[in-house]
């Protein structure tokens, strides 16, 4: 498969048939963008983009946007965006269909990820796809970002503030339970207008070198039956983490005989493996391993 049917094809698996995507392509001095219904002259037209050095990333909208901005540049890239051009706005979104979860190595900015670094990322999104499976999510989309790793799962929420909320909520979560020294998942993600690495393309971080090359992006893995996370799924992941205010917290330990032990000691005592994490203010022990059962 050539290059362009690869990243016509990914238009094809992310969007449905007809749907407004906008392209955008960031380079040293300046942003290109297109909006695109052609999924095949979006590919052609990308490839040359990709093929450019001064580009660094190239990126797609993930959510359905209004079909009216396909006007601003149809089926073409303007190559150097003016004062007045825009792009896609959270406010241009319709419906959310996507719910991204991306997985980026710690390093220091402008710079790609070693292999170590790429491949830690990968065991990372396959540990919170088992997670998520556990609780009774659907399977993702698993694909390489270049530098780290991504998993898509397919979502049907109105773009309002409540779903703003609940996704945000949900990659709050996640980042809690499986951020750490190697890696983050990147809870910036969750507005509607998020702009994704579109796979096909090369990540161009820095210069590319010999430790910390530069990789082109791809989807490793479509499931057969991409079934929609319903709502309740996702609520669910939500309410894991829910802190009592700050205010409540300190009331309670003003009260007199209330006093607890400590929780890490009672673990360390008891040989129970763990991360600790600070949280709001607290602090979150993460199990390596269930204590009721070895399987999770």
């Amino acid at each position: 498969m050539s290059r362009a049917d690869f990243i016509r094809q990914t238009c094809e698996i992310l969007y449905a048939p007809g749907q407004v995507v906008e392209v955008r392509a960031f380079r040293k001095h300046g942003i290109s963008s297109g909006y695109f219904t052609d999924y095949a002259k979006l590919a052609e037209k990308v490839q040359i983009l990709d093929n450019d050095p001064e580009y660094s990333g190239i990126y797609i909208t993930l959510n359905e946007i209004n079909p009216d901005l396909l006007a601003r540049r149809a089926n073409r890239i303007e190559m150097r965006l003016g004062m007045s051009d825009k792009t896609t706005s959270d406010d241009d979104i319709i419906t959310r269909r996507w719910f991204p979860i991306d997985i980026d190595p710690k390093r220091l900015s402008g710079i790609s990820s070693t292999d170590t670094e790429h491949e830690l990322a990968a065991g990372k999104a396959d540990r919170i796809r088992k997670f998520l499976s556990e609780r009774g999510w659907p399977d993702p989309i698993v694909a390489d970002s270049g530098n780290g790793a991504h998993l898509l799962y397919r979502i049907s929420l109105p773009n309002d503030a409540e779903s703003l909320i609940l996704v945000k909520n949900c990659l709050f979560v996640l980042s809690a339970f499986f951020s750490d020294d190697q890696s983050d998942v990147d809870t910036s993600v969750s507005n509607a207008a998020r702009i994704w690495k579109l796979y096909g393309t090369v990540s161009r971080k820095g210069d590319s070198t010999n430790e910390r090359p530069h990789r082109r992006s791809e989807i490793l893995f479509v499931p057969d039956d991409l079934r929609i996370v319903q709502p309740d799924l996702l609520i669910s992941l939500s309410s894991l983490l829910s802190p009592a205010p700050m205010e409540e917290r300190s009331a309670e330990k003003q009260k007199k005989g209330t006093a607890a032990p400590d929780l890490g000691s009672w673990l360390h005592t008891h040989g129970l493996s763990f991360r600790e994490k600070e949280f709001s203010g607290g602090r979150l022990f993460i199990f390596d391993e269930c204590p009721f059962s070895s399987a999770h």
